[in-house]
């Protein structure tokens, strides 16, 4: 197996895929408004099968706040982000249904997976937001899968296949490529997201490093009006008008957040 690069978007991003694999452009949609980053296009295997949906340039989306599901979601498998910056990996099956299922990268961390609604939000990077993901159902045909296998059990038996693992691969390999914007380099200041407004203190964080942040914090257990993620960093909520403030552990500074 050779593998290739492709580079779309104005070569802002980059995946790398099995070399027998082709891309297929597809139409935007009306919500890919981020236009110098706007791609869309499909993965086809060797043998003319859609593995995987690929769009790029959605706006911007921070603060994203749980909504939970009312029958738990079935995690088949996941590879968290090590670096904490939206781009997990999860197989998941949504809402107790066994007969289908979805492979993707996703903002949301695989340890809440299990109770967000459907459908999870798609990767998030330097600029905006974007969706890379794959369906499953009982009628799509499995290399390597015994047919009589339905439900989980059939997505369970994928995962062991050389495709799937090479689906993943591809998945994971998404990166981007250009720099973000001087303006969101640069640390210290204020900024303003979709609904909290940022002072970056000396937390030696960029603008989008902040909300990213605040966005996984949002997602963590909060108890007497805190949040932490273990070996990173915590926060104070706000409440009303009292800002809260979270600590960075890897700069030792903190900054502020007030909602707006």
């Amino acid at each position: 197996m050779t593998w290739a690069k492709h580079k779309f978007a104005n070569e802002n991003f980059q995946i790398e895929l099995p070399s027998n694999w082709k891309i297929e452009t597809i139409k935007p949609d009306q919500y890919q408004l981020v236009k110098d980053m706007t791609a869309s296009f499909n993965i086809v295997s060797e043998n003319g099968r859609d593995l995987a949906e690929v769009r790029t340039g959605y706006p911007e989306v921070f603060d994203l706040t749980v909504r939970p599901t009312t029958e738990e979601n079935t995690l088949i498998d996941s590879t968290p982000d090590p670096a904490h910056k939206m781009m997990n990996y999860a197989f998941i099956s949504y809402n107790g249904s066994p007969n289908e299922a979805w492979m993707m990268l996703t903002a949301i961390e695989p340890e809440i997976t299990p109770i967000w609604e459907a459908p999870l939000d798609g990767p998030v990077y330097t600029g905006g937001t974007g969706l890379f993901q794959g369906k499953l159902d009982n009628k799509a045909v499995l290399p390597s899968v015994d047919p009589a296998l339905k439900g989980t059990k059939r997505f369970k038996a994928y995962t062991k296949t050389a495709e799937y693992k090479d689906l993943k691969k591809t998945m994971l390999s998404f990166k981007q490529l250009k720099a973000a914007p001087a303006e969101q380099e640069a640390t210290g200041g204020n900024c303003v997201g979709a609904q909290y407004t940022y002072d970056l203190g000396d937390s030696d964080m960029s603008c989008d490093e902040a909300k990213a942040f605040f966005s996984q914090i949002l997602k963590q257990p909060i108890s007497t009006g805190a949040a932490e993620i273990m070996g990173v960093g915590a926060c104070m909520m706000p409440f009303d008008t009292d800002p809260g403030y979270c600590n960075i552990d890897a700069s030792g500074g903190k900054f502020t957040v007030t909602k707006k």
